[in-house]
This record gives structure tokens, C-alpha cells and sequence, in this order.
């Protein structure tokens, strides 16, 4: 057996990126346990028909984490030992793993910005034309800048050293970082991740001298991955800072990529599902009714091929009688070879034309409307 250990944040991402259904499969714990450590967590799970809004690209509601929580911070998962060890790690880990030991990458931050990347560049180029800010409500409004760092003026140096050497390492792991609608953005397989830095405040309670309790707000940087749609966010701890997170954040990046993908391949392939079964279920459809219309059109072909020879027999019949009766008249000779035009024209295998019953459809037999 191995141990796997989650944190609280991660298995709550975990719960809203894959269905339970696929984790019980990779992680080989119960539906039972899995619900219930998410229950005594205070860990929201996604309700019925939350998956199947997404699969059809309908709105869905995510429920935040929410805070407060006193409890334990991690849980372990028992798990079978595979030959390979690897396949028992969360991907998220594995891949941070790689991430660590990637040489090309310099994950430390520096504590001066030398041969900033041209985000950098372009963004300090436009902070050099903002007002200067001071107050901690006054975190800069960043309509228009190629960037989206929210933060305040004793906090721009250290946001930018974060963000440049972040940005280095996204390039340097083969992404692009791009800017669109007021939005910074990451391309990890074609799919766009949305980074936002800013500063948080918070208020913490401190004693001053002679016992009393009193307030002080304090700030902290926080990267939020993603705006609206299932936001994760990394903020300063108490023991962690931003920067010492870089591997864990970069990892996450990517694995946010790496779910939209596969998420985009299985609509994808989903969507072409569909359309195949349209197309043929159209394409019987239109062979049903071609085939509906050919029998139809063979039944009113016979039953006037019947109708046609039936006709005839009569006027046979009438013509016979008045020679019997020696009364063939002119008017009977007449209305003889007319009815046998009638019969010729609504004969299948004959058809001859008739100038008064041309524009007549000889299935129906129904006068066309006439203009008024």
C-alpha cells in the first residue's frame, strides 16, 4: 500500500475538475470515503447534472471553499502500490516533480530584475505614466495596462521580480503569455488561462501594551489562476511566501491547461459524436422518405394502371353493347373516343397528352388554384 496526502485546497480542485466517478478509479478509494472526507473537510462537491451542464457547454455553478475552516489541513489516501511508482502520485505532484528538476528553469526570485522580459518592460513603460498611489485602498486600476497586477505602490518591485521570473519560466516550458480584453493570459495546448496578481488585505488581532485588543490590517500578494470560472488562488502565508510557491504555481498552471485540453478533446470528440449520429439519422430519415415516396409513388402507379384498364373494359363494354343494339349515335361515338383519351392519358405507361387536363396531377387528380 502507499500513501498519498492531499491538502484541503487540492482536494477540492481535484472534486471540481473530474467527475468522483473518474477519481475513484485513479486514486482507488470508495464513493463512501471520498464523500465523507469531502463532508468533514467542509469540502462542496459538485451537485447532479453538474457534469452533464458541462459536457453540453451550459452555465454551471461552482461553490467556493469556504473559509474558516479549524480543521486538519491534509488527508491520506491508501492506495495500492503498482510496479511503477509514479502511476501512485497525483498528477499535479508529478508534475511539479518534473517542473523542480527541470535545469532550463530558474525558479528563485531575484531581488533585482535584470534583462526583464518585454511584459515587464511594457508595463513599467505604463506605470510611469499612472498617478503614484499610496493608501491601501488605492490598489492601482489596471485598465489598459498589458498585465493585470493589482497592487500598491510598495508593493510594484516585488510584484514585478514575481512576475517577470514566472513569465521566464512559462517561455522557457514552451507557453505564451498574451494580453486580451483587460485579461493577461497563458496558452498551455491552445487553451487560455487567465493570471491575475494582486494585493489582499486582512485585519489580524493584536494585543498592545496593558492587554488591550486591537486591529491591524496587513497585505499579502495573491496570484488568482483563472477570473470567473473556478478561480484557485496562491497567496503569501504565514510560513510560505508567493515566491517560494513558483514550482507548485507553474505545475498548476500547466495542469490547468493540461484538464482543458483533455476537457476540449472529449467535447470535441463528444461534438463529433453527435454530429455523426445527426448525419445519419438524417441521412435514414431522407432514405425513409425516399423509400416512403417511391412505395407511394408504385401503389398510386398500380392503382392507376388498374383504374386506366378498368376504364377501358368499360368503355369496351359500352361500345359493344349499342353495336349489339345497333345505336352507336354520334354523340356515343364522340364521348367513346374521348373517354379513351382519358384513359390514355391517365395510363402510367402511356401518359399522352390531353390539353385540358395538362396542368392536372394525374395522382391526385385535384384542378390546381386558379388567379383571381
Amino acid at each position: 500500500m502507499k500513501e498519498l496526502i492531499f491538502t484541503r485546497d487540492e482536494l477540492y480542485n481535484l472534486v471540481w475538475a473530474e467527475p468522483i466517478t473518474v477519481l475513484l478509479k485513479k486514486y482507488q478509494i470508495t464513493d463512501h470515503k471520498l464523500r465523507k472526507i469531502c463532508k468533514d473537510m467542509f469540502i462542496p462537491i459538485p451537485k447532479s447534472g453538474y457534469w452533464s451542464k458541462m459536457k453540453f457547454g451550459k452555465p454551471v455553478k461552482i461553490e467556493k471553499l469556504p473559509e474558516g475552516y479549524k480543521g486538519k489541513l491534509e488527508v491520506n489516501f491508501s492506495v495500492k502500490m503498482d510496479e511503477d511508482p509514479i502511476i501512485n502520485e497525483t498528477p499535479l505532484v508529478h508534475l511539479q516533480k518534473q517542473i523542480e528538476n527541470d535545469n532550463r528553469l530558474n525558479l528563485r526570485v531575484p531581488s533585482l530584475i535584470t534583462n526583464p522580459d518585454k511584459l515587464i518592460i511594457a508595463y513599467r513603460e505604463f506605470m510611469s505614466q499612472r498617478k503614484i498611489l499610496t493608501d491601501y485602498r488605492d490598489i492601482y486600476k489596471m485598465k489598459g495596462a498589458n498585465l493585470n497586477i493589482n497592487v500598491n505602490r510598495d508593493n510594484t518591485e516585488r510584484a514585478l521580480r514575481f512576475m517577470d521570473t514566472l513569465i521566464k519560466a512559462l517561455r522557457v516550458r514552451g507557453h505564451d503569455i498574451f494580453f486580451r480584453n483587460q485579461t493577461t493570459y497563458v496558452s498551455i495546448k491552445n487553451e487560455e488561462i487567465a493570471l491575475r496578481l494582486k494585493e489582499k488585505t486582512k485585519k489580524i488581532k493584536v494585543i498592545k501594551e496593558g492587554q488591550s485588543l486591537d486591529y491591524q490590517r496587513i497585505s499579502f500578494l495573491s496570484l488568482q489562476i483563472r477570473e470567473n470560472w473556478h478561480p484557485i488562488e496562491f497567496n503569501d502565508g504565514k510560513y510560505l511566501t508567493i515566491e517560494s510557491q513558483l514550482p507548485k504555481i507553474l505545475a498548476r498552471i500547466e495542469m490547468e491547461g493540461i484538464i482543458d485540453h483533455e476537457r476540449s478533446i472529449q467535447w470535441k470528440k463528444e461534438e463529433d459524436e453527435r454530429v455523426e449520429k445527426e448525419r445519419i439519422k438524417k441521412e435514414l430519415e431522407k432514405r425513409q422518405d425516399d423509400d416512403l415516396a417511391g412505395f407511394n409513388d408504385l401503389i398510386n402507379k398500380a392503382k392507376r394502371r388498374y383504374t386506366a384498364e378498368m376504364l377501358r373494359d368499360y368503355i369496351n363494354l359500352v361500345e359493344q353493347k349499342a353495336i349489339e343494339k345497333n345505336s352507336i349515335s354520334e354523340d356515343l361515338a364522340k364521348w367513346i373516343e374521348w373517354a379513351r383519351k382519358k384513359a390514355d392519358w391517365y395510363d402510367p405507361f402511356v401518359e399522352s397528352f390531353d390539353e385540358l387536363l395538362n396542368d392536372i396531377d394525374r395522382e391526385s387528380l385535384i384542378m390546381p388554384k386558379r388567379s383571381k
